[in-house]
């Protein structure tokens, strides 16, 4: 029997939308899936929670709708699950209690990645609450690596960039204005750059820029690709 992949999304929905494409790309390319019947069977959850890009005010509500979609998607027969957004992985814990199958940590990917490529001191840029939090920090200091995030009026900047591509705006005005903050972050020793927010990939690809990019919606897509065809091969 396949696995089904339940994909708690839709914070912000062109995200999980890109998710999707990315799943269907990488299973093509990496695993050479040529039939309908071959690619991962996936549910999609697009959930309208309040807004933690600013604040954590709503995290109360906004952990109980995750937690009851988690479950949502349980009994709808998923059999592992993955969410879409960098923020919320701030309840990972609850989630993982909410329900009795595993749950792909999209943070423990991207770590994972940076730590086998040897980085040594990475640039972060998510949300303000991702930035401020210890969701990143915590686990990469843990691998040796420093981590710097932008100055408290670049974050403000960010916040705005997020909320304009949640909205549908996305630009070469916006385009620049994250160019700007990755160039700012490679002149202060940065080797990488973590897009840990899974909307600022939609703004940025990595020819538009010289120094590496962690693309966390896409590694993400990888890890749970993978996690499908282990599962199908493994049973």
């Amino acid at each position: 029997m396949k696995p089904i992949l339940g994909i708690l999304g839709g914070m912000g929905p062109l995200a999980s939308s890109r998710f999707y494409e990315l799943l269907i790309q990488i299973s093509v390319e990496r695993f050479g899936v040529t039939k309908n019947s071959d690619f991962p069977h996936l549910l999609l959850d697009s959930i309208p929670v309040p807004d933690l890009v600013r604040s954590q005010d709503d995290a109360a509500i906004a952990v109980q709708m995750i937690e009851e979609e988690a479950r949502r998607l349980v009994r709808a027969g998923a059999t592992f699950l993955a969410m879409t957004c960098n923020t919320m992985h701030l309840y990972e814990d609850r989630i993982r209690e909410a329900v009795d199958v595993p749950f792909l940590s999209m943070i423990a990917a991207v770590t994972e990645c940076v730590r086998n490529d040897g980085r040594k001191r990475i640039g972060l840029l998510g949300s303000i609450t991702t930035m401020q939090s210890p969701l990143y920090r915590s686990t990469l200091e843990q691998s040796g690596i420093e981590m710097l995030v932008p100055t408290e009026a670049d974050q403000e900047t960010l916040g705005t960039l997020i909320h304009a591509v949640i909205a549908g705006h996305v630009g070469e005005s916006e385009r620049k204005q994250l160019r700007t903050q990755i160039n700012a972050l490679m002149s202060r020793g940065c080797d990488a750059v973590i897009l840990g927010c899974t909307e600022l990939p939609l703004l940025i690809r990595q020819k538009d820029v010289s120094i590496p990019l962690y693309d966390s919606l896409q590694i993400l897509a990888g890890r749970c690709a993978e996690e499908c065809f282990s599962r199908e091969n493994n049973p």
